[in-house]
């Protein structure tokens, strides 16, 4: 016996293609919809929702990193339901923003948006300790890294100077120690650099006078 349906209820083809709308845009933890700049109007962002997620190597290095200093991300601010590039990571807040810390920015323009790459991070004043992880040799995607007032030792590694794409690098007031690498002289890029108050031995490498766009150091 066929059941009548009422003519206020919604076709069954529309129930089942918005509930696949909803798991998918669920299982992507992306927004479906995004402010166009230029019109001021909200848009569909591609067909129903954008799936947002860096490259599994950034993600386990950045997870690897935080790990050794013994921090963790502010799952209210970014990183939600463990997605890194997601909330502020990805919004216009500058990363210098002083209520969210430790902080990432996040590029989506790789692979139609789909693909995300990590260009800043800060932890700053946040008790890190131990050494500068090798994992943050694999964010050659990075332009802003602010390591600040911590409680990191051991030497600056030379893997930096392939960070090609760093504009704004600070470590300043830390405890490293050793030599200045020469190295940083391959960041020809670079704006600002802040390495002051630490245990650094003998004199900058000459290197750095190879790095025109400096401005403040």
């Amino acid at each position: 016996m066929e059941v009548p349906v009422s003519s206020r209820d919604p076709p069954r083809q529309v129930v089942l293609v918005l509930c696949c709308v909803l798991l998918l845009c669920h299982v992507g933890r992306a927004q479906s919809l995004r402010t166009d700049p230029d019109e001021g109007k909200l848009r569909i962002s591609s067909l129903f929702c954008i799936i947002k997620s860096p490259r599994p190597d950034e993600a386990s290095a950045l997870n690897s990193i935080f790990d050794q200093w013994g921090i963790s991300a502010p799952s209210t601010k970014w990183n939600l339901s463990g997605e890194v590039c997601s909330g502020s990571a990805t919004d216009n807040s500058p990363v210098v923003d002083e209520s969210i810390n430790p902080s990432i920015k996040c590029e989506c323009a790789s692979n139609n948006g789909t693909v995300c790459h990590i260009t800043a991070i800060k932890v700053y004043e946040m008790d890190a300790k131990g050494i500068i992880p090798e994992e943050l040799g694999k964010l050659t995607f990075l332009n802003d890294l602010n390591l600040g007032r911590n409680f990191l030792t051991g030497p600056l590694p030379p893997f930096i100077g392939n960070l090609t794409r760093m504009q704004y690098l600070s470590f300043g007031t830390n405890a490293l120690s050793g030599t200045v690498p020469k190295e940083l002289g391959n960041l020809r890029s670079l704006i600002s650099l802040s390495i002051g108050i630490n245990n650094f031995t003998g004199t900058l490498p000459e290197e750095l006078g190879t790095l025109v766009n400096l401005e403040q150091l």
